[in-house]
């Protein structure tokens, strides 16, 4: 693998966007030998940083070179490690933004540990400091190897069920696409996956502080048990309502179950829990409430059911090779 598309490559992987084969192929490079791995490891942290902060992503890489210039002592301590990383990268623009902003990010000695699940999966894990996570379907998860001071800080993509152990000296911070979720210790779910429309967090106990920080503005949100935020990530609107928690935060268990739900939520969670994606026809349907319950049923029995009692219609789309999701029309 040469340096330009190593640099890509990595940066790709971390960030979840690589087709199967990129990915076996980044994987067989980061097992050949414990110096790409620990490459690997180094390039994860900084382009965490980039992806966590909203001013990285918002400069160009001459401003941010300009800015790394006010900080000549703190960049100076660490050229030494930065160049070794990104001479074996490759000077790239992504390496070149990466180097400016890396002084910055963790200590030397952080590990951190990427989580994720294939279409149709659902995974438990235990984080270091006791919290239980469910990770739905097509979604990843960043962790540190073990939390060290201040706050216990993880990086989210796709959807996950957080049963958070508490510690009020360490806050809980689940950053995924432009929102971080601030908790102390509670029950919550989160979805954000790359794809959706939306960003969507809903509160199962306890309390959160959301910040928004869509179009470079920090807003905070309190949340209180059963609400659910929502942000429509084209228009930056937001919203906070009253939603039925065990019907969203169903699919850990296997299950799916909706309690007079919208159908637009029932789509979500059937799109979510089997790796699909539905296209709507007809928005007025969307605003209909179901109630029921699936257990294990495979894909074609659900959609046949939901076909025989609420009137619809599903239809296959054709698959394009750089489609991630099988699509349905719902008509």
């Amino acid at each position: 693998m040469d340096n330009d598309k190593k640099a890509d490559l990595l940066a790709g992987y971390f960030k979840g966007i690589l087709t199967q084969h990129e990915q076996d192929e980044v994987e067989n490079w980061i097992n050949a030998s414990e110096e790409n791995r620990e490459l690997a490891r180094k390039a994860c942290r900084l382009e965490q940083y980039v992806a966590q902060y909203s001013f990285a992503r918002n400069r160009d890489d001459a401003e941010l070179l300009r800015l790394s210039e006010a900080n000549t002592a703190s960049i100076m301590r660490r050229r030494t490690f930065l160049g070794r990383v990104f001479r074996a990268l490759g000077n790239t623009a992504v390496a070149a933004s990466l180097l400016a902003l890396g002084y910055l990010l963790f200590s030397d000695s952080e590990v951190l540990v990427k989580v994720s699940t294939d279409n149709g999966e659902v995974a438990e894990y235990v984080l270091p400091d006791q919290t239980t996570v469910w990770l739905n379907t097509n979604s990843s998860l960043l962790y540190p190897e073990s939390f060290k001071k201040g706050k216990r800080h993880v990086r989210l993509e796709g959807e996950a069920f957080f049963d958070v152990a508490r510690d009020e000296s360490h806050p809980f911070v689940v950053s995924a696409r432009d929102c971080d979720v601030e908790v102390l210790g509670t029950q919550f779910d989160v979805s954000a996956y790359p794809d959706s429309p939306e960003f969507r967090a809903t509160l199962v106990s306890g309390s959160v502080r959301l910040v928004n920080k869509t179009g470079g503005r920090r807003r905070s949100t309190e949340l209180f048990p059963g609400q659910r935020f929502s942000l429509d990530h084209e228009s930056g609107a937001s919203t906070v309502t009253y939603v039925d928690t065990e019907s969203l935060t169903s699919w850990r268990t296997g299950q799916i179950n909706f309690n007079h739900v919208p159908l637009s939520d029932v789509l979500t969670i059937i799109g979510n829990t089997f790796g699909i994606r539905f296209v709507i026809s007809g928005d007025k349907i969307l605003d209909d409430t179901y109630t029921g319950s699936f257990s294990g049923q495979p894909l074609d029995e659900v959609l046949s059911t939901l076909e025989e009692v609420a009137s619809l219609h599903f239809k296959a789309l054709e698959v394009n090779d750089e489609d991630k999701y099988q699509r349905y029309i719902v008509y």
